[in-house]
């Protein structure tokens, strides 16, 4: 009988310890001083052909939307991540087909950031639903 409860406690213990606490929190994800291509915008990848960057220094976002440049501040704390009042330039590019969309569900996507968190080196913008909106990689 105690050997039956013993392997029970060790079961018990070593669930515990394989969940973890969910108290604990991952580093927070480091975006001063580094520059990023995306990968995916809602789980598509950008239109051949086109190049989507963002690029962070000193609580400021800057890059290529597509066709635009675009900047604005941004805060980051741990990994809650939100973008403020981005501006961007005012060309109109119309090719390849789809461009101006593009850029506009990119931008929309940056406004609802919530969080952001680093993995297998590729950055992931998340939303307040947890789901990922957009992926770049370095």
């Amino acid at each position: 009988m105690n050997v039956k409860i013993l392997f029970v406690t060790l079961i018990i213990a070593l669930m515990i310890v394989a969940c973890g606490s969910k108290d604990e929190k991952s580093d927070p994800v480091v975006l001063d001083g580094t520059g990023w291509t995306l990968v995916t915008l809602n789980g598509q990848a950008p239109l051949s052909g086109t190049t989507i960057t963002a690029a962070f220094s000193e609580g400021e976002v800057t890059g290529q939307s597509g066709c635009n440049s675009y900047f604005g501040p941004y805060t980051l704390d741990g990994n809650a991540l939100q973008f403020d009042m981005i501006g961007m330039t005012e060309m109109a590019c119309l090719e390849p087909e789809g461009l101006m969309d593009q850029e506009m569900a990119y931008l929309g996507a940056l406004q609802a950031v919530a969080e952001a968190r680093l993995v297998d080196g590729q950055l992931e913008m998340l939303d307040d639903s947890g789901a990922v909106i957009l992926r770049f990689k370095p």
